[in-house]
């Protein structure tokens, strides 16, 4: 059977540039923790230099675009970039938190140099096959070691956050007419290996996505096709719970995060953490001790917590108060939401007149957004370099979606005027 590529012909007729832009997002997302996510910060400095050669020498390529659309989103990332670097001077740690001021303002870029809706979609059809890959990769070595495994994602923590997000977009390609049998599969594959890994917000985000795309989607079949997929998934689940352990130790951990159990274990200790956190907050309200100096700080002065010095705080949000304060968590939050309501407000703005690339877009866009959000409760992914750059590439996807629609929208009334319609 010949397997085709929907998006290869596609990405064969990009330039070079484009092509090595989409190539190092797909590393930078899907690095995983192998020996890869130590370069993703030079990774993203290549994209950046690629970007701006476009932009001067236009014999490059055309495929990147000035952001006109949202310079809100463009401040308030800038402002925080440039509260990090005022913030160094007095840091815990003045170096470690300039690296992450420099990060910042490279993310910032992101949102300022754009490239077309089409490269989007195909990036994230790159995300696509490359998640079947690894999928298979992390079951079969789960198999053969007879422990959780994380193959080409190096573990198994980084096999639940990739696979998650693999998941958003399986989920979305079903309900959206991409080959249904096809994409059912590839959700079942890419949920199982997020069961598999036992991380129980990981999960979550696996199955919410499936419940939001039933929600949001406006496909007239979707009841149909969501009861085809929960009764597989039903089926399949019930079988791979008495295969692979860590499934049924997934499902004893969830139980006791709802009833039973004491505080240490249903936050796997973190909760330790956060009372930690809001200490220093109470200390430090306005400033905080600096980026990502929790570590740092607590190995100074909570020697007695077997943790401290050896983790950040696993919640964004207690992280940012305690090492930024006030001022930079309110700049930051205000950065999540604002981008996640514009999101949504735009694209229920523009769904109708969109075509069926822009909404897999968008719908990936919003998702992933809303993925971030969650898992900041639990996660740390304001602080590693590859997490924070896929939630960023998200907007810089919507900007894009957002900004085609309104050139379109001025395409269309600057040729009525010209014909004459609705004019006096």
């Amino acid at each position: 059977m010949k397997i085709r590529l929907r998006w290869w012909p596609q990405f064969k007729k990009l330039n070079l540039t484009t092509k090595i832009f989409a190539i190092l997002t797909l590393l930078c997302t899907f690095c995983g923790n192998t020996p890869v996510l130590g370069y993703v910060t030079n990774m993203m400095l290549i994209m950046v230099f690629v970007m701006c050669s476009t932009c001067v020498f236009k014999r490059l390529g055309r495929d990147v675009v000035v952001n006109r659309t949202n310079r809100i989103l463009v401040g308030l990332l800038g402002a925080f970039a440039t509260f990090l670097i005022f913030q160094s001077r007095f840091s815990f740690d003045k170096g470690l938190t300039l690296i992450y001021a420099r990060r910042y303002c490279v993310y910032t870029i992101f949102l300022i140099l754009l490239t077309h809706v089409k490269v989007y979609d195909i990036i994230i059809s790159l995300f696509k096959g490359y998640s079947w890959i690894a999928g298979l990769s992390a079951l079969l070595m789960t198999i053969l070691t007879g422990k959780k495994a994380g193959g080409l994602l190096g573990d198994y923590q980084a096999v639940g956050m990739m696979m998650s997000i693999a998941c958003i977009i399986f989920v979305i390609d079903f309900f959206e007419n991409r080959k249904n049998f096809v994409n059912m599969i590839g959700y079942l594959l890419s949920l199982t290996c997020v069961f598999v890994s036992g991380k129980r917000t990981f999960s979550l985000l696996a199955i919410l996505c499936l419940v939001g795309m039933y929600l949001i989607t406006s496909d007239k079949h979707k009841t149909r096709k969501a009861a085809k997929i929960v009764a597989v998934l039903a089926v399949s689940l019930l079988i791979l719970y008495n295969v692979f352990p860590p499934i049924r130790e997934l499902v004893t951990r969830t139980i006791q995060l709802n009833a039973g159990g004491n505080e240490f274990t249903r936050t796997s200790g973190r909760s330790g953490m956060w009372k930690v956190a809001m200490s220093i907050f109470l200390s430090h309200k306005l400033l905080g001790t600096g980026f990502a100096t929790f570590a740092v700080y607590t190995g100074s002065f909570y020697r007695s917590e077997l943790w401290a010095g050896k983790y950040l705080t696993h919640n964004i949000y207690y992280g940012l108060l305690s090492e930024t304060g006030l001022v930079g968590t309110l700049i930051l939050v205000s950065f999540f939401f604002y981008a996640l309501i514009w999101s949504c407000v735009e694209y229920l703005k523009y769904r109708k007149q969109l075509d069926s690339t822009s909404v897999r877009v968008s719908l990936y866009a919003i998702f992933v957004q809303i993925w971030f959000v969650i898992y900041g409760y639990s996660g740390n992914g304001i602080y590693d370099a590859n997490e924070f750059f896929f939630y960023i590439m998200a907007i810089a996807m919507m900007i894009a979606v957002v900004q085609e629609s309104k050139d379109y929208d001025l395409m269309n009334v600057g040729d009525c005027e010209w014909r004459g319609i609705g004019t006096q």
